[in-house]
């Protein structure tokens, strides 16, 4: 058998592109999988909070139902970057002010615990609340309040608007 010179090391360089092509394949592969994570970290933020906003709302709604006046705005112009102090009304009853100071306590620590750096504000007009909640989706250790679309600077929004 005689073997030609020009085909010496044919193999090699065969082996080479091949595991060239795999490596390009598994790192597309890794990249899908890590966008597949990202997007359901996503999911599950927004998931979050859209229960708190709702838990929220239900404990507006709940508070108002039992008024004897027509004030109906208690929670409004409520921001969660600075809580109440829990007026611990589990133990002892709890007046109009008491139950709201707690409810807005007890929200704004579920967000921070349930979203990074969550946050969230209510306002009230024309007889319609917005529950509007924040989050850092990206983790980028963005602190500011607006809603725009750069992740470096401003949070991620969901809200939720309801009439009493």
């Amino acid at each position: 058998m005689i073997v030609m010179k020009k085909e010496a090391g044919a193999t090699m360089i065969e082996l080479m592109v091949a595991l060239f092509i795999l490596a390009v394949g598994l790192l597309g592969a890794l990249a899908l999988q890590m966008n597949s994570v990202r997007s359901s970290q996503s999911a599950v933020f927004t998931s979050d909070a859209q229960v708190v906003a709702v838990n929220m709302a239900d404990r507006i709604m709940a508070y108002n139902s039992v008024l004897t006046t027509d004030e109906d705005d208690d929670y409004a112009g409520i921001n969660t970057t600075a809580l109440p102090a829990d007026p611990n009304c589990k133990v002892a009853g709890c007046s109009a002010a008491n139950r709201v100071a707690s409810d807005v306590n007890e929200w704004g620590r579920e967000l921070a615990s349930r979203l990074p750096g969550g946050q969230g504000t209510i306002t009230y007009a024309a007889n319609v609340y917005t529950i509007l909640v924040m989050w850092d989706r990206d983790n980028t250790g963005a602190n500011a309040t607006g809603c725009g679309g750069n992740p470096e600077v401003d949070l991620t929004c969901y809200q939720l608007e309801f009439r009493l």
